[in-house]
Formats: C-alpha cells, sequence, structure tokens
C-alpha cells in the first residue's frame, strides 16, 4: 500500500514540475507589466525593454524604455518611419545593457556648432529614470558637423561611440573614438582611418580597427 501511495506522488510531482513554466530566457516584456500590450518591443534582456508605439500614419514612433517589475514608463525620443531630411532626426544606434539603455539623438541650439544642431549621446537608467547627456563631439567655430556611426554600453552606464566629424574645408571626413565612463569623457582616438563601423565591446575593454590593425581601450 505505501508503495502504490509513494508512486502515486511521484507522479503527482512530475505533473507539477512539467506545467510550472521555465524561468530560464529573456522575460516577456509585456507579461512584466511594464510594456503595453499594444506595444512593438525592438530590445530586451534580462533586465529591461526598449518598446515603440503603434498606430496611426505618422511619421515618427515615440520610443519608450521600462525595467522589469518596475511600471515606470520613460519617453526616450522619436524614432523616424519617414527619412526626408532634415527630418530624419531621431533616435539613432540604440544599444540596451541592463538596465541602462544608449542612444544617439539631434538635439538643436549647441552651443558654437555651426546650423545649430549636434548629435547627443544619451545614457537613461530605467530604474531611476536618470539621464546622462554628453555631446558626441566637440564643438567648434568652423563649423564641425558629425554623424553617430556606432555606440556600444556597459551594464553599468558606461557608453562609448564613434562619430564622423566634417570641418569645413577640409578634404573628407575624421573619425573619432569616445568614451564617457568613471573617468569622465576623453578622446580615445582621432584619425581618418579608423574603421567607423569596427567598434566592439568585450567586459570592460572596448575594441576598434584604425589602419588596419586593432586597438583596445579600457571602459570602466
Amino acid at each position: 500500500m505505501i508503495s502504490r501511495v509513494a508512486a502515486y506522488l511521484v507522479c503527482l510531482l512530475a505533473l507539477a514540475i512539467a506545467v510550472v513554466p521555465s524561468a530560464a530566457g529573456e522575460p516577456d516584456g509585456q507579461a512584466t507589466g511594464c510594456v503595453p500590450r499594444q506595444a512593438h518591443i525592438i530590445a530586451a534582456d534580462g533586465q529591461a525593454a526598449v518598446y515603440v508605439t503603434t498606430g496611426g500614419d505618422l511619421p515618427y514612433t515615440e520610443v519608450y524604455g521600462c525595467a522589469f517589475g518596475h511600471l515606470r514608463n520613460y519617453a526616450l525620443g522619436e524614432r523616424r518611419n519617414e527619412c526626408d531630411y532634415p527630418v530624419c532626426a531621431g533616435i539613432s544606434r540604440l544599444t540596451l545593457a541592463g538596465r541602462f539603455v544608449g542612444y544617439a539623438q539631434i538635439i538643436n541650439d549647441v552651443p558654437l556648432l555651426h546650423g545649430g544642431n549636434g548629435w547627443a549621446v544619451d545614457v537613461r537608467n530605467l530604474v531611476t529614470g536618470a539621464l546622462h547627456r554628453v555631446l558626441s563631439t566637440t564643438p567648434s567655430l568652423e563649423g564641425t558637423g558629425s554623424g553617430m556611426q556606432q555606440l556600444v554600453v556597459k551594464s553599468d552606464g558606461a557608453v562609448a561611440w564613434i562619430v564622423s566629424v566634417y570641418l569645413r574645408g577640409s578634404n573628407g571626413f575624421t573619425y573619432e573614438v569616445r568614451a564617457f565612463d568613471k573617468a569622465g569623457g576623453r578622446l580615445l582616438a582621432s584619425a581618418t582611418d579608423i574603421d567607423p563601423h569596427s567598434l566592439a565591446l568585450a567586459g570592460s575593454t572596448l575594441y576598434w580597427t584604425q589602419g588596419g590593425r586593432p586597438m583596445s581601450a579600457p571602459l570602466n
């Protein structure tokens, strides 16, 4: 009799285990309650998600971010659905790492920058909502223009990027590798032979290619 009861209990335990959903893998942003059901997730990891609103025929969609387990959602900016200069402005190079999301967008009224507009690098903490913004390059009286090429962000909010810089009267672009971390903002490299799409992050080390050779620097 005891063995039959034991076998019955074992079967019940096996059935219970079978119907319990696995905790492995990335959580569903909608299931956590922080992402609206009608939204479309464009980036997610184990701690947070970034999503866009849908509907309508507007030339842009609003981009939001939220951390799982937190009901507060933060507006990050706009993502353009149409690209008809100069309305191509909007969020670009968005990267999510844990509770931090990094991205670039054009801002207005940049001091000393010809035309008044320039790229900014934003890092938002999706738990606290704290926003840190830095210019993608140093403004210049000579009319420096810039274009964001690549951006990486760490799970502690440190960020690095490659930006193309064009100075009026020059013969082409110079590429800059820049970073902002615990040491503050700094220029890591500036040259015409930097591969603008070579930036990579492994742990706390940045890598890029310059003159066909691998280069590296810490991102703390």
